[in-house]
């Protein structure tokens, strides 16, 4: 069966692998003294709570086995993020790579909840949702990066696509 979907979620990996990387410069392009400000750390928290977001799916997945402990991580450094969201891709990566067949991503995965529910959704919803929610946070971050005096990221799916073509 010919693949379809599994060349457009790699690219969409893709593309936010590379959103990521705007904004981890954006993060950098910070002046040092705005780097203490509550601001900053706000903008750290939210970009650590897309990476863990990212885990916690692999966790109910069945990648990985430990689950994240919580969502909105405090104290992280730039250095640490960086580090983290550069093995997350590689996993979803070869999540993604291991698909066969498009059939695979409308299977049906059930997991717990961060919220306690017990709930049911396709493997192409999850990745819609992580597409969504990184895009979320991304605009977040770069507002607070902009009021810092750094240099927002521009992150949006079409301006990529116009320099991937």
């Amino acid at each position: 069966m010919a693949q379809v979907l599994l060349p457009q979620y790699l690219r969409w990996l893709d593309w936010e692998q590379d959103a990521t990387a705007k904004v981890i410069a954006s993060l950098h392009s910070v002046p040092n003294e705005n780097r203490s400000h509550e601001a900053y750390q706000k903008a750290l928290t939210m970009f650590g709570h897309t990476l863990v977001a990212r885990q916690a799916w692999l966790y109910r997945l069945g990648i990985t086995s430990t689950p994240p402990t919580t969502f909105f991580p405090t104290n992280v450094d730039l250095t640490q993020l960086e580090t983290g969201w550069a093995e997350v891709f590689a996993a979803y990566r070869k999540l993604l790579s291991s698909k066969t067949d498009d059939a695979e991503f409308a299977t049906v995965i059930e997991y717990q909840s961060s919220d306690a529910g017990r709930f049911k959704n396709t493997f192409a919803d999850v990745l819609v949702q992580l597409n969504g929610h990184g895009s979320y946070h991304r605009g977040q971050i770069a507002m607070l990066v902009k009021q810092l005096g750094g240099t927002p990221a521009i992150t949006d799916f079409i301006y990529w696509a116009r320099e991937s073509v």
